[in-house]
């Protein structure tokens, strides 16, 4: 497990080449202050849905990846014209639904 639960005010992290299979969705999620995020040349397949709740994310690096759906990502990395947005609006509509299990949220 990744040890960033309470860096709040986090504002980069580079976990670049680290043979890392997974990020954790929740401590990702905790990371508010996140403006920029390097896990190239790792063996994430899957990107947590909580990425898409960083609201002051602004860059990130995933290539290396063999993610599953990598295709559609790149595409939308390198040729979107609000990047990150439309990588977090994917994200959220890939997220399994959670229907009853509490945590508020609705909108």
């Amino acid at each position: 497990a990744l040890p960033l639960a309470g860096m709040f005010r986090l504002r980069r992290l580079s976990l670049a080449g680290n043979r890392l299979d997974a990020l954790p969705g929740p401590a990702v999620g905790s990371l508010a202050m996140l403006e920029e995020l390097r896990i190239a040349g790792n063996a994430i397949t899957d990107l947590p849905a909580e990425l898409a709740s960083l609201k002051s994310l602004k860059a990130v690096d995933l290539h290396g990846n063999p993610l599953k759906n990598g295709n559609r990502i790149n595409r939308i990395l390198s040729k979107g014209k609000r990047p990150i947005k439309e990588l977090q609006e994917f994200l959220r509509k890939q997220a399994p639904s959670k229907k009853g299990g509490g945590g508020g949220g609705g909108g």
